[in-house]
C-alpha cells in the first residue's frame, strides 16, 4: 500500500509540474507579446522619426518598462533611455542571447533586478521608415505562479511523508502486534494438542476471534484514511488547475476593451478556419478600424481615447452572438469572426456597428470626428486557403473603404 501510494504521488507531482511549466511558459510568452504590442501602440514619432520624447512618455506611463534601446539597421544598440552603462550592458546581453530573454541588472538602479527584453518593430504610416526598439521589462507575472507551483509540490511531498508516518505507526500498533498475538495463540493451540490443559482451548479461541475482529476493523480504518488523503490531494490539485486555467484566460484577454487579444487569435484562427472549410460552412471576417483616432487623442487626450476604445468593446460584445469572436487586432483595429455567416449577412452586422458608433460620437465637437470603416470577406465568396489569407482579404477591403471616404463598409457583395 505504501509503495502504491508513493508511486501515485510521484506521478501526480510530475504531471502537475509538467503542466504548470507549460502553462507558465505560455502565460509568460503572451505577457511579453501583450507588453510589446502596448509599447508599439504607445510609441509615436516626432518630426523626423525621433523617439526621444515618445520613449520618455512611455516610461512615465508604463511601470513595467525599465528602459528602451533604439536599434540601428544592423540590429545593434544605438541609444538607450535612460542612458546608464548597466542598462546598455543588459540590452547588449539580451541581443546576444536572442530576445525575448532575461538578464539581471546589478547596479545603476534600486538594487539588482531581473529584466526581460523583447524587440518591438515600429512599422506603419506614422513612421518615415521601419524602426526597431528593444524594450526592457520587469514585473513578470509568472514569477508568482512559479513560486506557487513549487510550494504546492513541496506541500504534497510533506503531506505524503506525514501520512506515511501516521499510517506506519498506526499499522504497527493495530495490525502487526495483533498478528503476533495471533501467532502466539496458534502456538498455544499446538501446545494444547501436545498435552497442555484442554480447558484453555475455549479462552484461546475467543482471543483469536477478538484479534480477527480487531484486524478487520484496523483494515477498514486504514482504507478510510487512505481514501481521505487521496481525496484531499485531488481537491488541492483541482484548485490549482482551476487557477492555472484562469491565468491562461487572462493572458488571452485585452484588459482595456474586454475583448480577445492577438494571442487568442494566433492560437485559434487556423483551427476555426479549417473546421468551417472542411465542413463546407461559411465563415466571415470583418476588419474594423477607427478613423481620425490619432487626431481625437491629440485633441481630447489619451483618457478620452481609452474611453472610446472601451465603448467599442462594449458595442461589439452587445452586437455579436455567443458563438462569434471579437478581437482587438491592434491599437484601434478590431476583427470579428462570424461562424456560419455569409458575406452579405456579415455586411449587415458591420453596417449596424458603424451606424451605432456614429450615433455615439455625433455630439463630438471636433474637426476630425471619429468614425468606423469596415471590410468584409468570407470563405465561400473569397475562397481563401488559410485563416491569415481570409483576414488579409478583409483588411484590403477595409482600406478600400478608407479610400472611398471612410465611415463606410466595403464588401464584395
Amino acid at each position: 500500500m505504501r509503495i502504491a501510494l508513493g508511486c501515485a504521488l510521484v506521478a501526480a507531482v510530475a504531471v502537475f509540474l509538467f503542466a504548470s511549466h507549460r502553462a507558465i511558459r505560455s502565460t509568460e510568452r503572451r505577457w511579453i507579446e501583450r507588453q510589446a504590442q502596448a509599447c508599439a501602440a504607445a510609441l509615436q514619432p516626432s518630426e523626423g522619426g525621433d523617439l526621444t520624447g515618445s520613449i520618455r512618455s512611455l516610461r512615465e506611463h508604463a511601470p513595467a518598462v525599465v528602459a528602451v534601446a533604439v536599434l540601428d539597421a544592423f540590429g545593434d544598440v544605438q541609444t538607450v533611455s535612460p542612458d546608464l552603462p548597466p542598462l546598455r550592458e543588459a540590452a547588449e546581453s539580451i541581443l546576444s542571447a536572442g530576445p525575448p530573454a532575461e538578464t539581471i541588472v546589478r547596479s545603476g538602479l534600486d538594487g539588482p533586478i531581473r529584466v526581460t527584453g523583447t524587440v518591438v518593430p515600429l512599422n506603419g504610416e506614422d513612421w518615415p521608415h521601419a524602426r526597431r526598439v528593444l524594450v526592457l521589462l520587469r514585473g513578470n507575472p509568472t514569477t508568482a505562479l512559479r513560486t506557487a507551483a513549487l510550494w504546492f509540490a513541496t506541500l504534497m511531498v510533506l503531506v505524503f511523508a506525514g501520512v506515511d508516518q501516521i499510517l506506519t505507526r498506526w499499522f504497527r500498533t493495530h495490525v502487526s502486534r495483533p498478528l503476533r498475538q495471533v501467532g502466539a495463540g496458534i502456538g498455544a493451540v499446538e501446545a494444547v494438542e501436545s498435552g497442555v490443559f484442554h480447558q484453555e482451548i475455549a479462552a484461546i479461541t475467543e482471543q483469536l476471534a477478538q484479534l480477527a475482529r480487531a484486524a478487520r476493523e484496523s483494515e477498514r480504518r486504514a482504507r478510510r484514511i487512505v481514501q481521505e488523503a487521496r481525496k484531499q490531494i485531488e481537491q488541492r490539485m483541482a484548485g490549482w488547475a482551476h487557477q492555472l486555467r484562469r491565468a491562461q484566460d487572462q493572458a488571452t484577454m485585452d484588459p482595456l476593451t474586454g475583448l480577445r487579444n492577438r494571442a487568442y487569435l494566433d492560437e485559434h484562427l487556423e483551427s476555426i478556419f479549417q473546421q468551417h472549410r472542411t465542413a463546407g460552412q461559411d465563415l466571415s471576417a470583418v476588419m474594423l478600424d477607427m478613423d481620425n483616432f490619432k487626431a481625437y487623442n491629440d485633441t481630447f487626450g489619451h483618457p478620452a481615447g481609452d474611453a472610446l476604445l472601451e465603448f467599442i468593446g462594449g458595442l461589439l460584445r452587445g452586437c455579436l452572438r455567443p458563438t462569434d469572436a471579437a478581437v482587438r487586432y491592434g491599437g484601434d483595429e478590431f476583427l470579428l469572426l462570424l461562424p456560419e455567416t455569409t458575406a452579405a449577412q456579415a455586411r449587415l452586422v458591420a453596417e449596424r456597428i458603424v451606424n451605432l458608433f456614429g450615433q455615439h460620437v455625433r455630439k463630438t465637437e471636433t474637426r476630425h470626428r471619429p468614425s468606423l470603416s469596415a471590410g468584409v470577406a468570407s470563405i465561400c465568396h473569397d475562397a481563401p486557403t488559410t485563416g491569415k489569407e481570409l483576414i488579409a482579404r478583409a483588411d484590403a477591403r477595409l482600406y478600400d473603404a478608407k479610400r472611398k471616404g471612410k465611415n463606410t463598409v466595403t464588401a464584395a457583395v
